[in-house]
């Protein structure tokens, strides 16, 4: 986005910085969530594996 598109738009480039650095922040935190979430499963998946071989 060129500086003329932000100023149109009311934002200053800090503005627009803040919001990708937010923006960014998200993605990170929903990626991390999802590792988590992987990580839980196969950990799972593992237990019950060990479960319904006895």
């Amino acid at each position: 986005m060129t500086h003329e598109e932000i100023t149109r738009k009311g934002m200053t480039r800090e503005e627009m910085v803040e919001e990708l650095e937010a923006y960014i922040n998200h993605i990170i935190m929903a990626h991390d969530c999802l590792c988590a979430y992987k990580s839980i499963l196969k950990h799972h998946t593992y237990i019950i594996s060990k479960l319904t071989l006895h």
